[in-house]
Formats: C-alpha cells, structure tokens, sequence
C-alpha cells in the first residue's frame, strides 16, 4: 500500500492543491464549498492521497463515466489548462512515474513543476472568496519588494502625516509598526510627520529612532512641505511598494489633484474584505466620502487635505467642488492594509428608486404564440407597478386566432397600441417600426417570452438611467428553474459573445437593493434605453435581422460615451429563444455568418477591449474574478507561455510500498 505525505505547509498551497485536484479527478472548476472542506481537511491533518481518494470514490466522479486511466486523467486536465488559456508551455507533459496505485500516480502529476506552473483556473478564484483573495494576494505580493522602478528621478516625493490617538491599545507599538512599513519602502521618496502632543513627543522620539525622514510636529501649521501628502492612522500599514506604485500613478498624471488606492484589513490570519474601489466617476455616484491612503497635491487641494486631516474622511461632493473629474486619481491596487473596518457607513451606498421617474414606452414584437403574448401583457397590466407605462405591440403578421384576439382584447386599453406589420421576420425593423409609433422618454424593448418575478422590475430597470452617463440598461434573466440566463453580455473578438452568469445562481436581494454594474453589452430580450440617446445613434440596424442586434446597439451607445450596466434587482424569467430559431439551427447559419462578418468588421479589437470597474479584477457583477494577469504584471510570476510560481513547495516523503 502506498503512503504518500504531501507537505502543505500554507493556506495558499492546499487551496491550489486542491483547486487543480478537482480539476484532475472532476473535470470542474471547484466550488466554494468543496475548497473550503478540502483546504480545512488538509490543514487538520488529513493526507493528500486522502483527498484524492475522496474524490476518485465520489458519486460525481463515477457519473463522468470515464476511464480511471491515470495518464487519460492527466492528459485531459493538461490539455484542457492550455486550450482554455491559450498558453504554449515551454516544457511537454511530464511522464508519468511507473507505479500500481491511480492515487500515486494522481499525486505524482499534480506535485510536479511543469504541472504547477500551469496557471489555475480563474473562474474558482471569485471576488467573494476570501481563500481565493489570500492566494491571489499571495501571487501578488511576490513582486512588491521590485527595485527597479521606472524613471525613478522623476517620481514625486509622497509626505505622510499620522496623528498620535493615545487612546488606541498600544498606541506606541502600533506607531512603530507603521514606520517599518514605511521603512520597508521600495523607494526612499518618502517623509512622515508624526502630529503629538508634548506628553507623547519623547516616545515617539524613542520609537522612530533618528530617521531623518522623520518629523515630530505639535500642530498642523508644522507641516512644512509641499508636493503630494497623505493621512494615516498609526495601525494602518502600507504594502512595501504603495510609495512607488502611486509616485508612478501620479507622474503619468501630471494634472491629477487628488490620487487614492484600495485597501483591506489585516487581521491574524492574513488580510480581508479587501475594498476594490471604482473609478471617481462611479466612485462620486455611489460612496458619500473618501477615506484610506488617499494622496493629495497641496498647490491644487489643500481645503479637502485639510478636511481629512481633522475628521479622516472628505465627502465625495466636497471633492467634486473643487476638482475635476479627470483631476481625481483612481490607482487599482491594495496598498493599504486597516487594523479596523471602516465605520460610517464609508462602504459603497447603494442607489435607491427615485421619484418621479420618466414615461416608458414598452416595444413587443410578436407573431401567433398566444400563450405567450397573452402571459406578457397580463404581467405588465397586473403584475408591473409604473405610473407611466404605455405598450406597443407589433404585430409581425398573426395567424392565429386565439393570438389575433388577444391582441383585439389589449388594443382597448387606453395605454395599448396594436401596428401591424407583417412581412419577413427583422427584429430590427420590428423594434424601430415599434419606437416611431411610441412617445415615452424611456424605450424598453421586451421579448413576448419573458415573464414578471417583481412588480417593481420596470422601476428598477429605469431608475439607473437617471444618471447622465448610464444609456442602456438590463435585467437578469432567469430560467424556469432559478438559474442565470443572462446577466450581461461579455465580448471577445472574433465576434465571440456569451452571457454573464449563465447556468449559475444570482444572489438573493430581497430587498431590491443590489447596485447596478458596468457590462459589455446587455440582451435585447428586456433592453432599456433613453429615446435621446436612441435618436442620437440611430436605432437598430435593420442589417442585422436576427442576432446581434442588440449588442450592436449597445456598442454604439458605449461610443456615443454611455455606460451599459445590468440593474440586477430587475429579475425576469425568460423562455429563450422561444419565438425564432436559436442561431445554431441550419436556417440560420448564413444570417449568422453575415452578422459576424458585418460587427467583425465594424468594431474589431473593440470587441475585447473592455476592461473590468478595476484592473484587479476580471468579470463582471457577482461573477467577479481576481485577475492572473494582473498578478503577472505585478508579481515576479515569470511568464513563458506558462506561470511559474514557487512560492509553494510540494514534496512527497516517506514513499513506499
């Protein structure tokens, strides 16, 4: 019998492990649950071959119905890490070590370096998932002791200012913790000022040594310096390059009045609840104040420095008075690490429904269906709450009888219009016949597949176009068992698109108060729009017929400097696809081709051109992701057609049969 002890001596070793274990054995990405019960068997005690055995006798393994031929197992998982990531690694597939056991076997592949250097799959390393925040950190952090910043003559210098709250525990240990941080600094551009009263000055004196860098100061009239400064609290720390990631920052922005980073917590076991935070434009719209490791330049904001030296924080409309929007500085990085979450209520504020909102005018094109189209129009005249609401049916050319009643029965309505417009089936034309014949100042367009979960849906949908810069907006849609069909549309070139979220669960929010997020691209299924936005770029282009429509629109929208976004509390069931061909169908193999063609064309590298609400980060909502090449770009992860990364150590000992 084999015995076989795999040293994992960290959190960020058996996570991996145990994420490429499922990927091996299940042929899946792993799932929050099983990380958390795999990590926590290994970490008390449990053996890897263990595990592994685990896996190979689980109900789910054994319903794959495939050969538990350990190379057909290893071939597959190798293959399939390079094809997904289009990746040519510099070594081939090791060779597996002769031996009886599978479990062996299994544990000799996944140990190996050419193995390991494999990047993992980064679906599994979800923004919410503080296992996969810690490991991605940890690939991170690898290059934060870099020396060689770029044009270091020209950074400018940072000043920082702590005041000493001798109310904190250990308020002395807690100051001397932050001045290693600083100590540890990439880059010796840095000055403190330690603001205390003349009780503390001889231990701080005492604390801080005779770093000239250093100055204690009895009042803010002290601070003796210009250029760029900040704020601190004592139990704050610095990660070892924040100096030079934001001297970098600020020298590729000459015109920046104000720069400010992410942050976490630290704790015990590591850091937490990291704050991913939004460019200022969506930053301003959702957050009332500024706080953290927030940088400012003297000659342009002195009032707002002033304001966060007294109470900590700057509020976000204070901020906007006094500089421009393009003067306010985003860095997407955690620099700062809190011995305390933030109180206030400084987290992201949640927009709510305002009042007044705007007419709609709601487009359904339909043809025979009568079930549906009659489920439709009882949902939104019983089941829809909106004060202004009318709905224009088009009518591609009804044959049914049950259908054409339905539609006579909803003509008498005061709010209902009927135009026919029979003729080829151009759900392009069909929208733009729908909107001349409309006069709200917000266009839905709505399939007749579609059904109401929540009366307040349409409320929700329009309200996040009251804000300037947001033109379209979408709903998630759900299938009849629960699960996503679209939560956003992702773009790669190609044309590739594909639905954000499909298949999987969208978060409960009973109380409709999700935030909305920024997508590439929404479905036209339930597709919300500002008529002058619509008027401006045109309407649908009737040379898409079929498909791709509606991201077409959306792209356009996005050009005339719109945003996109899902307003996820706006949640519809929908049946896909019900009322044409889905677009893999022989019929429409050619539409399809010339659509291609025609956005390829079009739009080209745009198509993947979008970037997430911050370079952390990949994905979009709560399918949010932390990203590989990230880590690459400021880790010490070389890249050669695959990751290397050593900062885990596998061995087997004791090996014997």
């Amino acid at each position: 019998m084999t015995s076989a002890i795999l040293q994992l001596d960290d959190e960020g070793a058996r996570y991996e492990f145990v994420v490429r274990a499922y990927g091996l054995i299940l042929r899946r990405a792993a799932d929050r649950g099983g990380i958390d019960s795999g990590v926590a068997f290994l970490a008390n005690g449990g053996e890897p071959d263990a595990f592994i055995r685990e896996l190979l006798a689980s109900e789910e393994f054994h319903n794959l119905r495939i050969s538990p031929d350990p190379r057909e197992l290893c071939v597959n998982y190798w293959d399939t890490i390079v094809e997904r990531h289009n990746i040519c690694p510099v070594q081939p597939m090791p060779d597996l070590e002769p031996t009886d056991s599978l479990v062996e076997a299994l544990l000799h592949f996944l140990m190996c370096p050419e193995v390991r250097q494999l990047p993992l799959d980064q679906s599994v390393l979800r923004c919410n998932d503080l296992r996969a925040y810690r490991y991605w950190r940890s690939l991170v952090t690898q290059g934060s002791d870099k020396t060689d910043r770029p044009q270091a003559a020209l950074l400018p210098p940072i000043s920082f200012v702590v005041r000493v709250d001798r109310g904190l525990p250990s308020w002395e240990e807690e100051l001397q913790g932050l001045f290693a941080s600083l100590q540890a600094q990439t880059t010796l551009e840095w000055r403190l000022f330690v603001l205390a009263d003349r009780f503390s000055l001889s231990a701080c004196r005492s604390r801080l040594g005779r770093d000239r860098r250093v100055s204690l100061i009895k009042t803010a009239r002290d601070i003796k310096t210009t250029g760029w400064i900040a704020v601190l609290n004592a139990d704050d720390r610095l990660e070892p390059d924040a100096c030079a990631r934001m001297s970098e920052a600020l020298t590729l922005a000459p015109h920046a009045g104000l720069a400010y980073a992410d942050e976490d917590i630290r704790d015990q076991a590591g850091y937490c609840d990291p704050w991913i935070k939004e460019e200022w434009i969506r930053y301003q719209a959702y957050t009332p104040c500024l706080t953290g490791l927030v940088l400012f330049r003297r000659d342009l904001s002195e009032p707002l420095f002033q304001e966060f030296l007294s109470t900590g924080s700057v509020p976000a409309t204070m901020v906007s008075g006094y500089l421009r929007t393009d003067q306010v500085l985003h860095v997407s990085a955690v620099l700062l690490h809190r011995a305390r979450p933030i109180s206030g209520g400084m987290r992201p504020a949640l927009l709510r429904v305002p009042t007044n909102l705007p007419s709609v005018s709601i487009i359904i094109p339909t043809k025979d269906k009568p079930e549906l189209i009659r489920r439709v129009l009882e949902a939104l005249f019983y089941r829809t709450n909106y004060a202004q609401m009318e709905i224009v049916v088009v009518d591609n050319g009804t044959t049914d009888k049950d259908a054409q009643s339905v539609l006579r029965k909803a003509e008498r309505r005061e709010n209902v219009t009927v135009v026919n417009a029979p003729g080829p089936f151009n759900w392009s034309y069909l929208n733009n016949l729908g909107v001349s014949h409309s006069r709200g100042e917000i266009v839905v367009l709505l399939n007749n597949d579609v059904d109401v979960i929540n009366a307040s849906w349409l409320e929700y949908l329009v309200a996040p176009l009251m804000q300037q810069d947001v033109g379209v907006t979408g709903a998630v849609l759900l299938f009849s068992d629960g699960t996503v069909q679209h939560a956003g549309i992702d773009l790669e070139v190609g044309p590739k698109a594909r639905h954000v979220g499909l298949g999987e669960t969208f978060p409960a929010d009973p109380e409709a108060t999700a935030a909305d997020y920024d997508v590439p691209a929404v479905t036209g299924a339930c597709l919300a729009i500002r008529r002058t936005l619509l008027d401006e770029i045109g309407g649908l282009d009737e040379a898409l017929p079929v498909t791709w429509n509606d991201i077409d629109l959306c792209l356009r929208a996005r050009r005339a400097k719109q945003r996109v976004v899902i307003a996820p509390a706006s949640r519809l069931l929908h049946d896909e696809s019900s009322t044409r061909l889905p677009d893999m169908d022989v019929s429409q193999r050619q539409v399809v081709r010339n659509a291609h063609k025609l956005i390829q064309k079009r739009y080209g590298s745009e198509l993947g051109a979008w970037k997430s609400r911050n370079a952390q980060i990949e994905g979009f909502g709560p399918y949010e992701y932390w990203s590989l090449d990230y880590a690459k770009k400021y880790g010490c992860i070389e890249f050669t057609g695959i990751y290397r990364n050593n900062s885990f150590q596998y061995s087997i000992d004791n090996m014997c049969i």
